[in-house]
């Protein structure tokens, strides 16, 4: 008797780690090769847009007479404060942005990218030991990490962003649904050069979360001002108050 498969299983999180979270599976020109192409799909599929979006309403209604300070956790290329330089720019606002991530190649991808930024500064760090000192900045951004982490290290690492924000925090990340899931295992195979990608894209969907767990989370840890909204394409915006 046959059986038709309808795809992986959604009703839970998956596990596995990707490609892109261990050194040994990836070489640095590969890597480079991912964070070329995680910048399209975060410029097509709404991931800056829905960042930009969201800063920009605080933004608006800072009072701080100093510069702004915002740090961009798991930055990537550094698209996200690049994009985000450009806009303050033309607003007039006074911002400092620290971007952070742990994979050494990406800290130079995003420092090569910020050249023209000199308000932007480029840090490695892991978000699990950031250094940042408490209430040492006002916004955290984090944009398409938290899926990369278990249930009990999100609860974790969403504490301590707490205790190093005077402001908010701005999440980013992906909803796990069907729509998402094969939209993006076919457009990564038709126009991806990377086989990290074509295997990490489909993987991140199935990490991702549904509204009723990240509710469970941001209870669990602590927070309690909070806002999810929905974006496309299909994306999470949660904003925390600290």
């Amino acid at each position: 008797m046959l059986r038709w498969s309808l795809g992986p299983d959604l009703s839970r999180r998956a596990t596995e780690s990707e490609i892109i979270d261990d050194p040994a599976r990836i070489s640095e020109q590969e890597m480079e090769q991912v964070l070329i192409e995680l910048a399209l799909v975060n410029r097509w599929l709404g991931g800056i847009s829905a960042c930009l979006r969201s800063i920009a309403l605080l933004l608006a209604r800072e009072t701080k007479q100093g510069p702004v300070i915002v740090a961009d956790i798991g930055t990537g290329s550094g698209d996200t404060l690049c994009a985000l330089a450009a806009r303050t720019q033309r607003q007039g606002n006074r911002v400092q942005m620290l971007a952070m991530d742990i994979n050494p190649v990406a800290c130079r991808v995003a420092h090569k990218e910020a050249r023209i930024w000199p308000e932007i500064g480029v840090v490695r760090a892991d978000v699990e030991n950031l250094p940042l000192v408490k209430k040492g900045v006002d916004f955290i951004l984090c944009s398409t990490l938290l899926h990369h982490f278990g249930d009990r290290q999100l609860v974790e690492i969403l504490t301590s962003l707490r205790e190093s924000t005077t402001t908010a925090i701005i999440i980013n990340d992906l909803h796990r649904h069907p729509a998402a899931y094969w939209a993006i295992r076919l457009l990564t195979r038709l126009f991806s050069r990377s086989r990290a990608v074509c295997n990490d894209g489909p993987l991140s969907v199935r990490k991702g979360f549904t509204r009723r767990e990240l509710l469970d989370l941001l209870e669990s840890a602590g927070c309690r001002d909070f806002r999810i909204r929905w974006r496309w394409a299909f994306r999470w915006v949660v904003t925390i108050r600290a």
